[in-house]
């Protein structure tokens, strides 16, 4: 993962935003949508998504997950596992949809799922390294939807 100033940015969307963006730039294709309705969706995403990826490092603090020496559970982390992930997923949402780029809003789910594989992945060491406390937050907190309630 790579950092910007202590917050990760996951390399599949800052790939799918290059790549989107080449795109968006050589063969531009608009979302059709009026352009009003696509900024009054996109503008809430970039902000969610930006504020959820700040509350997400506040809670963690640093973490190195190959080597976690503790299970964050607290903040975002309470209602979701992932909620810095959501946090990029919405905010890339967003500037595509502020971006009236299909193109960006199409590397998304792309992205997403490249993403989904780190996350298994970082779920089996958090379930080795913690074991019945990692199953349990598992057992009552969701993978990447944002619940209400913890």
């Amino acid at each position: 993962m790579w950092r910007l100033r202590n917050v990760p940015v996951p390399e599949a969307y800052l790939v799918g935003l290059a790549v989107a963006l080449v795109l968006h730039r050589t063969r531009p294709w608009r979302i059709p949508i009026g352009r009003r309705a696509i900024r009054r969706l996109g503008w809430p995403l970039i902000l969610g998504g930006a504020g959820l990826i700040a509350a997400s490092v506040r809670a963690a603090g640093v973490v190195d997950l190959e080597h976690a020496s503790r299970l964050v559970t607290t903040g975002p982390y309470a209602h979701s596992r992932n909620p810095m992930y959501t946090g990029w997923a919405m905010a890339c949402l967003g500037a595509g949809l502020v971006a009236d780029s299909g193109w960006i809003v199409a590397a998304v789910p792309f992205a997403a799922w490249r993403i989904h594989s780190d996350v298994r992945s970082e779920e089996d060491h958090l379930a080795a390294a913690f074991g019945d406390e990692f199953n349990a937050y598992r057992a009552r907190v969701p993978r990447y939807r944002l619940t209400l309630s913890p």
